[in-house]
């Protein structure tokens, strides 16, 4: 048997962990399964971030340099054609520095509001195998449903996630199931409740279903994440960068010719 004295401090102190060990020592394994889980969602959730933040770095980045870019030819435009300043040495440098703007703005908003493209839908799944995971240890030592929803939420990063379980609990304690009048759910949760509506399956079996469904569901994300975000970002931030050297330069030796041919 696994000593929970023996475990960090830090495990001890996560609401889950906290749960099931209260409910005996020989639940200990089950706590160390759950904190093994946590770990390994932990990593799926990390390099799904880094991955979109790298590619939302690099377009931000290529932005902003060919605003640079734009606006260093728009001077150097200034001084060599003197009234006669192209069209696109006037236009593209503001536009530029506008869409690094959004791009940052954007970015930072979609972070916080957990809308990033991509990102989002990926949390989602790893926070349901999360709870699926959590709730069926915590059914499976004799928690309530209010009980296992409540200390599921609390460990639960998503806050859609979070909404469903504290609401489902409520439900619960006012009589009602908690699946009832929730039919009009869609996306991840709509899923979450298929499964689990069965009545004639061990609740902690139907969870852990849940559980297992949404982690293949996650690293099916992932993996489509992984393998488009870096091509797309590579791309985008090619393009634009190429986009501001050749409409700069292509209109500067257009009107460097078109003054050539006036002066001939």
């Amino acid at each position: 048997m696994v000593d929970p004295v023996a475990m960090p401090k830090a495990s001890l102190a996560d609401p889950v962990v906290k749960r099931i060990l209260s409910a005996g020592d020989e639940h200990a394994v089950s706590a160390i399964d759950w904190l093994d889980g946590k770990q390994a969602r932990t990593s799926l959730r990390r390099r799904a971030w880094w991955c979109v933040v790298g590619g939302w770095l690099m377009v931000t980045v290529a932005t902003a340099v060919s605003a640079l870019v734009a606006w260093n030819f728009s001077q150097n435009a200034g001084d060599i054609f003197a009234d006669k300043i192209p069209f696109v040495a006037v236009v593209l440098s503001p536009v530029l520095m506008g869409l690094t703007c959004v791009l940052l703005v954007g970015g930072v908003t979609a972070f916080f509001n957990d809308s990033f493209p991509g990102l989002s839908m990926t949390n989602s799944a790893i926070d349901w195998a999360g709870t699926g995971d959590a709730v069926s240890r915590l059914l499976s030592v004799g928690c309530t449903y209010p009980e296992a929803f409540r200390t599921a939420a609390e460990v639960t990063r998503t806050r859609s996630n979070r909404l469903w379980l504290t609401n489902a609990a409520k439900k619960v304690e006012q009589g009602a199931t908690h699946l009832q009048d929730q039919s009009d759910t869609d996306g991840d949760p709509a899923i979450v409740e298929l499964l689990v509506q069965s009545e004639e399956s061990d609740p902690s079996v139907s969870w852990r279903i849940v559980a297992d469904h949404f982690i293949e569901v996650a690293r099916s994300r992932l993996a489509l994440l992984l393998s488009t975000g870096p091509v797309l970002s590579t791309l985008l931030a090619g393009l634009i960068i190429w986009l501001s050297i050749s409409a700069t330069l292509g209109s500067m030796w257009r009107h460097a010719l078109q003054t050539i041919q006036g002066l001939s």
